[in-house]
C-alpha cells in the first residue's frame, strides 16, 4: 500500500520519502519507484535520518502499519497544520501484546496537525475515478504495481503469513501451479 500512495504522491508532484523494513526495499524505492528518499527503519536512526531528508519537517506521513519507533519520529517532525493518513494495523491484527512504547500524540497537538483513519469503502462512489486513474498511470509506465508471488498451493499459509510479517514487498499473491498463467 505504502510503495502505490508514495508513487500516487509522485505523480502528484509531491516529495516523496519512504519508510520501509531493508536495504533491498530501500533501494527498490530509490531507484526502482523513483522516491526522492527512503530509510531502512532496521538499519538507519528514524530521527536523524528524518532531520536529514526533511529540514524543514513532514507535510503528511501515510502510515501503513507502522509501530511507534515509527510514528514518534514522524510525529515530532509533523509540520504545522501536516497531516497523518492511517491506513492500516497490520502488526496489532496477529499479536494479544500491544506496544509498550507510547506515541507521541502532544507531538500531534503541539504542531495543531490532524490523524484520520482511511477506509476504502467510504470512497466507493469515486472507484471508477480511481480505476481509470491508476489504469492510465500503469499503461504509462508512471505507476509500477509490486507483487509478490508464492507459487503452489501448498504454500498458501505461509503466502498469508508473509503479509502479516512484512515478508512481502509489494501485493501478496498465490499462483496456484507453477503452470497456470
Amino acid at each position: 500500500m505504502g510503495s502505490v500512495a508514495g508513487q500516487i504522491a509522485k505523480i502528484q508532484g509531491l516529495r516523496v520519502i519512504g519508510v520501509t523494513a531493508g536495504k533491498e526495499r530501500r533501494e527498490r524505492l530509490l531507484g526502482e519507484l523513483g522516491f526522492d528518499g527512503a530509510i531502512d527503519r532496521l538499519s538507519e536512526d528514524m530521527g536523524s535520518k528524518l532531520d536529514e531528508l526533511c529540514p524543514g519537517g513532514v507535510d503528511i506521513f501515510f502510515d501503513t502499519n507502522s509501530l511507534p519507533s515509527v510514528i514518534n519520529p514522524m510525529l515530532r517532525r509533523l509540520r504545522h497544520m501536516g497531516r497523518v493518513v492511517l491506513c492500516g494495523a497490520t502488526p496489532y491484527y496477529i499479536s494479544e501484546e500491544r506496544p509498550k512504547e507510547y506515541v507521541s500524540y502532544t507531538a500531534l497537538i503541539m504542531k495543531r496537525g490532524r490523524m484520520e483513519g482511511l477506509l476504502a469503502r467510504e470512497y466507493v462512489d469515486r472507484f471508477p475515478e480511481a480505476r481509470a486513474a491508476l489504469a492510465g498511470w500503469i499503461k504509462s509506465g508512471r505507476l509500477k504495481p509490486l507483487h509478490d508471488t508464492v507459487v503452489g498451493l501448498e504454500n498458501a499459509p505461509s503466502a498469508l503469513q508473509r503479509v502479516f510479517t512484512s515478508a512481502n514487498f509489494g501485493k501478496q499473491l498465490l499462483r496456484i501451479s507453477p503452470d497456470n498463467d
